[in-house]
Protein backbone atom coordinates (compact mmCIF):
# COMPACT_ATOMS: atom_id res chain seq x y z
CA UNK A 1 0.00 0.00 0.00
CA UNK A 2 1.84 2.97 -1.24
CA UNK A 3 0.12 5.71 1.60
CA UNK A 4 0.19 4.07 4.67
CA UNK A 5 2.58 1.13 5.34
CA UNK A 6 6.31 1.39 4.37
CA UNK A 7 8.52 1.61 7.10
CA UNK A 8 11.10 3.94 8.06
CA UNK A 9 14.64 3.18 7.09
CA UNK A 10 17.58 4.57 9.14
CA UNK A 11 21.15 4.70 7.93
CA UNK A 12 23.34 4.56 10.81
CA UNK A 13 26.84 5.69 10.45
CA UNK A 14 29.20 2.90 12.50
CA UNK A 15 30.41 5.21 15.78
CA UNK A 16 34.32 5.44 16.01
CA UNK A 17 35.81 4.56 19.17
CA UNK A 18 39.14 6.21 20.61
CA UNK A 19 40.79 5.50 23.70
CA UNK A 20 43.65 6.18 25.83
CA UNK A 21 45.14 4.20 28.61
CA UNK A 22 47.70 5.23 31.63
CA UNK A 23 49.21 2.46 33.30
CA UNK A 24 51.24 2.20 36.73
CA UNK A 25 54.54 0.93 36.97
CA UNK A 26 55.24 -2.14 39.50
CA UNK A 27 58.12 -4.87 39.32
CA UNK A 28 57.09 -7.32 36.40
CA UNK A 29 53.81 -5.33 35.37
CA UNK A 30 51.87 -7.19 32.67
CA UNK A 31 49.03 -5.34 30.82
CA UNK A 32 46.36 -7.02 28.85
CA UNK A 33 44.28 -4.76 26.99
CA UNK A 34 41.49 -6.26 25.03
CA UNK A 35 39.77 -4.41 22.12
CA UNK A 36 36.03 -4.24 21.23
CA UNK A 37 33.92 -3.25 18.74
CA UNK A 38 30.84 -1.54 19.66
CA UNK A 39 28.09 -1.60 17.35
CA UNK A 40 24.94 0.81 17.89
CA UNK A 41 21.57 1.47 16.42
CA UNK A 42 19.90 4.81 17.47
CA UNK A 43 17.50 7.04 15.83
CA UNK A 44 18.77 9.83 17.60
CA UNK A 45 20.84 12.53 16.03
CA UNK A 46 23.93 12.85 18.18
CA UNK A 47 24.54 11.09 21.45
CA UNK A 48 28.18 11.50 23.13
CA UNK A 49 28.92 8.04 25.89
CA UNK A 50 31.91 7.89 28.23
CA UNK A 51 32.69 5.19 29.89
CA UNK A 52 35.16 4.90 32.61
CA UNK A 53 36.36 1.73 34.17
CA UNK A 54 38.73 1.27 36.80
CA UNK A 55 40.53 -2.16 38.85
CA UNK A 56 43.74 -2.97 41.04
CA UNK A 57 44.18 -6.46 41.53
CA UNK A 58 40.55 -7.82 40.37
CA UNK A 59 39.77 -5.49 37.72
CA UNK A 60 35.89 -5.19 37.84
CA UNK A 61 34.84 -2.80 34.82
CA UNK A 62 31.20 -1.24 35.24
CA UNK A 63 29.53 0.32 31.99
CA UNK A 64 26.25 1.44 32.40
CA UNK A 65 24.61 2.49 29.04
CA UNK A 66 20.85 3.02 27.20
CA UNK A 67 22.82 1.95 23.57
CA UNK A 68 24.22 -1.21 24.94
CA UNK A 69 27.72 -0.29 24.92
CA UNK A 70 30.03 -3.17 26.09
CA UNK A 71 33.61 -2.73 27.16
CA UNK A 72 36.14 -5.48 28.79
CA UNK A 73 39.34 -4.85 30.48
CA UNK A 74 41.84 -7.21 31.01
CA UNK A 75 44.62 -6.64 33.63
CA UNK A 76 46.64 -8.90 36.34
CA UNK A 77 49.20 -8.59 38.95
CA UNK A 78 48.59 -4.98 40.67
CA UNK A 79 48.06 -3.25 37.79
CA UNK A 80 44.96 0.07 37.80
CA UNK A 81 44.09 0.60 34.81
CA UNK A 82 41.58 4.26 33.42
CA UNK A 83 40.36 3.99 30.15
CA UNK A 84 38.08 6.78 28.59
CA UNK A 85 36.21 6.56 25.42
CA UNK A 86 34.23 9.18 23.65
CA UNK A 87 32.00 7.83 20.73
CA UNK A 88 30.27 10.49 18.30
CA UNK A 89 26.98 8.82 16.39
CA UNK A 90 25.91 10.41 13.30
CA UNK A 91 22.83 9.32 11.95
CA UNK A 92 20.10 10.10 9.16
CA UNK A 93 16.99 10.40 10.41
CA UNK A 94 13.58 11.74 9.17
CA UNK A 95 13.57 14.60 10.59
CA UNK A 96 15.58 16.08 7.56
CA UNK A 97 13.35 14.07 5.01
CA UNK A 98 10.42 16.06 6.63
CA UNK A 99 11.47 19.29 6.67
CA UNK A 100 12.18 18.87 3.46
CA UNK A 101 9.01 17.92 2.07
CA UNK A 102 6.68 20.57 0.00
CA UNK A 103 3.85 20.43 -1.64
CA UNK A 104 2.90 22.55 -4.74
CA UNK A 105 -0.04 25.07 -2.72
CA UNK A 106 -2.29 24.97 -5.75
CA UNK A 107 -3.87 21.72 -6.72
CA UNK A 108 -5.56 20.42 -9.51
CA UNK A 109 -8.98 18.49 -9.08
CA UNK A 110 -8.49 14.79 -10.11
CA UNK A 111 -11.99 13.52 -9.45
CA UNK A 112 -15.46 14.85 -8.72
CA UNK A 113 -15.85 18.35 -10.23
CA UNK A 114 -16.64 20.38 -6.79
CA UNK A 115 -20.89 19.93 -7.71
CA UNK A 116 -22.44 16.98 -6.81
CA UNK A 117 -24.17 13.94 -8.28
CA UNK A 118 -24.22 10.70 -9.79
CA UNK A 119 -22.60 10.25 -12.76
CA UNK A 120 -18.92 9.22 -14.04
CA UNK A 121 -17.82 12.24 -13.84
CA UNK A 122 -19.01 13.50 -10.63
CA UNK A 123 -19.62 12.50 -6.75
CA UNK A 124 -21.28 13.03 -3.70
CA UNK A 125 -19.45 13.79 -0.18
CA UNK A 126 -16.37 11.81 -1.05
CA UNK A 127 -15.16 10.84 2.85
CA UNK A 128 -12.70 7.97 2.21
CA UNK A 129 -9.68 7.48 0.25
CA UNK A 130 -7.09 4.75 -0.69
CA UNK A 131 -4.66 4.75 -3.42
CA UNK A 132 -2.90 1.55 -4.61
CA UNK A 133 0.53 0.51 -6.13
CA UNK A 134 -0.71 1.55 -9.82
CA UNK A 135 -1.91 4.91 -7.95
CA UNK A 136 -5.49 3.77 -9.08
CA UNK A 137 -7.66 5.99 -6.86
CA UNK A 138 -10.77 4.37 -4.72
CA UNK A 139 -12.83 6.94 -3.54
CA UNK A 140 -15.84 5.89 -0.46
CA UNK A 141 -18.65 8.03 -2.23
CA UNK A 142 -20.83 7.90 0.69
CA UNK A 143 -24.56 9.85 -0.21
CA UNK A 144 -24.24 7.96 -3.77
CA UNK A 145 -23.66 4.55 -1.57
CA UNK A 146 -20.87 3.50 -3.93
CA UNK A 147 -17.18 2.97 -4.17
CA UNK A 148 -15.96 4.69 -7.22
CA UNK A 149 -12.38 3.64 -9.07
CA UNK A 150 -10.19 6.45 -11.09
CA UNK A 151 -7.55 5.03 -13.06
CA UNK A 152 -4.37 6.92 -13.01
CA UNK A 153 -4.86 10.02 -15.39
CA UNK A 154 -8.63 8.96 -16.01
CA UNK A 155 -11.15 11.95 -16.52
CA UNK A 156 -14.58 9.94 -15.18
CA UNK A 157 -14.36 6.90 -12.38
CA UNK A 158 -15.85 3.56 -12.58
CA UNK A 159 -18.35 2.04 -9.71
CA UNK A 160 -16.28 -1.08 -8.76
CA UNK A 161 -18.72 -1.48 -5.47
CA UNK A 162 -22.31 -0.62 -4.57
CA UNK A 163 -25.46 -0.12 -6.71
CA UNK A 164 -27.26 1.95 -4.17
CA UNK A 165 -28.55 1.95 -0.78
CA UNK A 166 -29.78 -1.33 0.32
CA UNK A 167 -29.27 -4.91 2.03
CA UNK A 168 -28.44 -6.94 -0.27
CA UNK A 169 -24.73 -8.45 -1.64
CA UNK A 170 -24.38 -5.77 -4.06
CA UNK A 171 -25.50 -2.86 -2.40
CA UNK A 172 -23.45 -0.46 0.02
CA UNK A 173 -25.68 1.39 2.52
CA UNK A 174 -23.84 5.10 2.35
CA UNK A 175 -20.35 3.70 2.33
CA UNK A 176 -17.96 5.82 3.52
CA UNK A 177 -14.61 3.55 4.42
CA UNK A 178 -12.40 1.40 2.13
CA UNK A 179 -9.38 -0.11 2.36
CA UNK A 180 -7.63 -2.82 0.16
CA UNK A 181 -5.88 -5.64 1.22
CA UNK A 182 -2.03 -7.21 -0.44
CA UNK A 183 -4.63 -9.19 -2.59
CA UNK A 184 -6.21 -6.59 -3.93
CA UNK A 185 -9.42 -7.14 -2.13
CA UNK A 186 -11.56 -4.27 -0.95
CA UNK A 187 -13.15 -3.56 2.44
CA UNK A 188 -16.24 -1.35 2.96
CA UNK A 189 -18.59 -0.06 5.66
CA UNK A 190 -20.09 2.86 7.14
CA UNK A 191 -22.33 4.48 10.00
CA UNK A 192 -25.27 2.54 8.48
CA UNK A 193 -24.04 -0.70 7.48
CA UNK A 194 -23.19 -2.21 11.21
CA UNK A 195 -20.82 -4.58 9.15
CA UNK A 196 -17.89 -4.78 7.08
CA UNK A 197 -17.98 -6.14 3.46
CA UNK A 198 -15.46 -7.65 1.14
CA UNK A 199 -15.25 -7.28 -2.85
CA UNK A 200 -12.76 -9.84 -4.17
CA UNK A 201 -11.42 -8.20 -7.59
CA UNK A 202 -13.49 -7.47 -10.60
CA UNK A 203 -16.72 -8.82 -8.35
CA UNK A 204 -19.51 -6.49 -7.93
CA UNK A 205 -21.27 -8.94 -5.02
CA UNK A 206 -19.71 -8.72 -1.39
CA UNK A 207 -18.97 -10.76 1.85
CA UNK A 208 -19.62 -9.74 5.29
CA UNK A 209 -16.65 -10.80 6.76
CA UNK A 210 -17.21 -8.78 10.26
CA UNK A 211 -20.34 -7.42 11.77
CA UNK A 212 -24.00 -9.33 11.02
CA UNK A 213 -25.14 -5.66 9.63
CA UNK A 214 -27.80 -5.29 12.61
CA UNK A 215 -26.47 -3.28 15.36
CA UNK A 216 -25.61 -4.82 18.89
CA UNK A 217 -22.85 -5.05 21.66
CA UNK A 218 -22.07 -8.35 21.24
CA UNK A 219 -18.42 -9.69 19.82
CA UNK A 220 -20.29 -11.15 16.81
CA UNK A 221 -21.83 -7.59 15.86
CA UNK A 222 -20.80 -3.88 15.60
CA UNK A 223 -22.66 -0.74 15.86
CA UNK A 224 -21.85 1.85 13.80
CA UNK A 225 -18.23 1.76 12.04
CA UNK A 226 -15.88 4.78 11.86
CA UNK A 227 -13.14 3.34 9.96
CA UNK A 228 -11.02 0.32 9.42
CA UNK A 229 -7.74 -1.03 8.40
CA UNK A 230 -6.57 -4.27 7.25
CA UNK A 231 -2.09 -5.34 7.89
CA UNK A 232 -0.24 -7.75 5.82
CA UNK A 233 -1.37 -10.54 7.64
CA UNK A 234 -5.73 -9.58 6.71
CA UNK A 235 -6.28 -8.79 10.48
CA UNK A 236 -9.34 -6.27 10.60
CA UNK A 237 -9.40 -3.92 12.59
CA UNK A 238 -12.31 -1.62 13.08
CA UNK A 239 -13.30 1.63 15.05
CA UNK A 240 -16.75 0.25 16.62
CA UNK A 241 -17.86 3.30 17.60
CA UNK A 242 -21.28 3.24 19.18
CA UNK A 243 -19.82 0.31 21.45
CA UNK A 244 -16.84 2.79 22.36
CA UNK A 245 -13.90 0.11 21.51
CA UNK A 246 -11.61 -0.64 18.70
CA UNK A 247 -12.11 -4.73 17.77
CA UNK A 248 -9.69 -7.29 15.47
CA UNK A 249 -11.43 -9.61 13.29
CA UNK A 250 -8.91 -11.99 12.47
CA UNK A 251 -9.03 -13.61 8.88
CA UNK A 252 -11.82 -16.13 8.42
CA UNK A 253 -12.88 -14.93 11.82
CA UNK A 254 -16.82 -15.46 13.27
CA UNK A 255 -16.53 -12.53 16.18
CA UNK A 256 -14.25 -10.29 17.12
CA UNK A 257 -11.67 -9.69 19.98
CA UNK A 258 -12.16 -6.05 21.87
CA UNK A 259 -8.01 -4.20 21.89
CA UNK A 260 -9.23 -0.97 23.19
CA UNK A 261 -12.21 -0.21 25.18
CA UNK A 262 -13.02 3.81 26.08
CA UNK A 263 -15.47 6.00 26.42
CA UNK A 264 -13.31 8.10 24.30
CA UNK A 265 -13.82 5.78 21.32
CA UNK A 266 -17.67 7.48 20.56
CA UNK A 267 -15.91 10.35 18.60
CA UNK A 268 -13.44 8.20 16.98
CA UNK A 269 -12.98 8.00 13.30
CA UNK A 270 -9.68 7.42 11.87
CA UNK A 271 -7.39 4.87 12.60
CA UNK A 272 -4.22 3.77 11.62
CA UNK A 273 -1.48 1.38 12.79
CA UNK A 274 1.53 2.28 13.98
CA UNK A 275 4.73 1.28 11.60
CA UNK A 276 6.78 0.30 14.40
CA UNK A 277 5.00 -1.74 16.98
CA UNK A 278 2.09 -4.76 15.97
CA UNK A 279 0.45 -3.69 19.11
CA UNK A 280 -0.66 -0.31 18.86
CA UNK A 281 -2.77 2.12 16.54
CA UNK A 282 -3.32 5.79 15.78
CA UNK A 283 -6.54 7.31 16.56
CA UNK A 284 -8.35 10.54 15.90
CA UNK A 285 -10.76 11.63 17.96
CA UNK A 286 -13.29 14.69 15.99
CA UNK A 287 -14.96 15.56 19.10
CA UNK A 288 -11.54 16.05 21.57
CA UNK A 289 -9.35 17.65 18.29
CA UNK A 290 -6.60 15.09 19.14
CA UNK A 291 -5.17 12.49 17.51
CA UNK A 292 -3.90 9.52 19.74
CA UNK A 293 -1.44 6.41 20.17
CA UNK A 294 -2.74 3.78 21.87
CA UNK A 295 -1.13 0.55 23.05
CA UNK A 296 -4.30 -2.56 23.21
CA UNK A 297 -5.40 -3.36 26.18
CA UNK A 298 -4.42 0.36 27.93
CA UNK A 299 -6.48 2.30 29.85
CA UNK A 300 -5.74 5.50 27.80
CA UNK A 301 -3.86 6.83 24.97
CA UNK A 302 0.31 7.37 25.57
CA UNK A 303 0.57 10.04 23.37
CA UNK A 304 -1.72 12.87 22.37
CA UNK A 305 -1.24 14.92 19.50
CA UNK A 306 -2.88 18.75 19.41
CA UNK A 307 -0.58 21.13 18.49
CA UNK A 308 -0.21 22.55 15.31
CA UNK A 309 3.08 25.38 13.90
CA UNK A 310 0.05 27.77 12.92
CA UNK A 311 -0.47 32.04 13.19
CA UNK A 312 -4.36 31.18 12.62
CA UNK A 313 -5.04 28.01 14.20
CA UNK A 314 -2.63 26.20 16.88
CA UNK A 315 -4.45 23.19 17.55
CA UNK A 316 -6.42 21.12 15.49
CA UNK A 317 -10.36 21.23 14.69
CA UNK A 318 -12.00 18.18 14.09
CA UNK A 319 -9.23 15.85 12.55
CA UNK A 320 -11.11 13.16 10.18
CA UNK A 321 -8.75 10.91 8.23
CA UNK A 322 -4.85 9.85 9.04
CA UNK A 323 -2.25 8.67 6.79
CA UNK A 324 1.72 7.60 6.60
CA UNK A 325 4.21 9.04 3.90
CA UNK A 326 6.87 6.48 2.69
CA UNK A 327 9.04 8.07 5.85
CA UNK A 328 6.55 7.63 8.45
CA UNK A 329 5.49 10.92 9.17
CA UNK A 330 1.62 11.35 9.98
CA UNK A 331 -0.82 13.43 7.94
CA UNK A 332 -3.92 14.80 9.63
CA UNK A 333 -7.63 16.07 7.37
CA UNK A 334 -7.58 18.85 10.13
CA UNK A 335 -11.24 19.35 9.03
CA UNK A 336 -12.70 22.57 10.61
CA UNK A 337 -9.37 24.70 9.99
CA UNK A 338 -9.46 23.07 6.22
CA UNK A 339 -6.12 22.18 5.84
CA UNK A 340 -3.61 18.96 5.85
CA UNK A 341 -1.24 19.15 9.12
CA UNK A 342 2.01 17.20 9.09
CA UNK A 343 3.39 15.53 12.06
CA UNK A 344 6.96 14.85 11.39
CA UNK A 345 8.70 11.56 13.25
CA UNK A 346 8.88 12.09 16.59
CA UNK A 347 7.32 15.40 16.51
CA UNK A 348 4.76 16.76 18.69
CA UNK A 349 3.80 19.99 17.03
CA UNK A 350 2.23 19.98 13.78
CA UNK A 351 2.99 21.71 10.31
CA UNK A 352 0.40 22.96 8.10
CA UNK A 353 1.24 21.39 4.46
CA UNK A 354 -1.72 22.43 2.46
CA UNK A 355 -4.41 24.22 2.92
CA UNK A 356 -5.46 27.30 5.07
CA UNK A 357 -4.53 30.25 2.18
CA UNK A 358 -7.61 30.05 0.03
CA UNK A 359 -5.40 28.03 -2.70
CA UNK A 360 -7.30 26.73 -5.54
CA UNK A 361 -8.88 24.71 -5.54
CA UNK A 362 -9.11 25.58 -1.74
CA UNK A 363 -9.43 23.10 0.81
CA UNK A 364 -13.05 22.64 2.07
CA UNK A 365 -13.36 20.67 5.30
CA UNK A 366 -11.50 17.80 4.25
CA UNK A 367 -12.53 14.38 4.96
CA UNK A 368 -9.44 12.44 3.74
CA UNK A 369 -5.85 12.27 2.77
CA UNK A 370 -3.61 9.44 0.67
CA UNK A 371 -0.53 9.64 -1.29
CA UNK A 372 0.33 8.53 -4.73
CA UNK A 373 3.69 6.76 -5.33
CA UNK A 374 5.18 9.94 -6.31
CA UNK A 375 4.46 11.31 -2.64
CA UNK A 376 1.30 13.41 -4.69
CA UNK A 377 -0.88 14.10 -1.78
CA UNK A 378 -4.61 13.67 -2.50
CA UNK A 379 -7.05 15.27 -0.45
CA UNK A 380 -10.86 14.33 -0.15
CA UNK A 381 -13.16 17.09 0.82
CA UNK A 382 -17.13 18.30 1.46
CA UNK A 383 -17.00 20.02 -1.60
CA UNK A 384 -17.41 16.89 -3.81
CA UNK A 385 -13.86 16.41 -5.21
CA UNK A 386 -10.73 15.36 -4.54
CA UNK A 387 -7.71 17.20 -4.99
CA UNK A 388 -4.05 16.46 -5.80
CA UNK A 389 -1.39 18.40 -5.02
CA UNK A 390 2.12 17.81 -6.43
CA UNK A 391 4.97 16.97 -4.52
CA UNK A 392 7.76 19.67 -5.18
Amino acid sequence: MINNRKLLSLTDQAPVMTATTSTSTSATPTLTTSTSTTSLTTSTSTTSLTTTSTSTTSLTTTSTSTTSLITTSTSTTSLTTTSTSTIAITTTTAYTLCSGLRWNQSGIIVAGTGSSGSTATTLDRPESLYIDANDTLYVGDHYNSRIQKWTKGALSGITVAGTGAGADATTINHAQYVTLDKNGNMYVSGHLMDEVVRFSPNSANGTTVAGTGNSGSGLTQLNKVSDLIIDENFNLYIVDQNNNRIVKWTSNATSGTVLISHSYISNVVGILLDPYSSNQVYLSDNSRNKIYLWAFGASAPSVSLSQVNSTSSATLNGPIGIVYDSFNNLYVADQNNDRVVMYCVNSSVGIPVVGESGNTPSINQPFDVAFDSNLNLYVASTDYKVGKYQKL
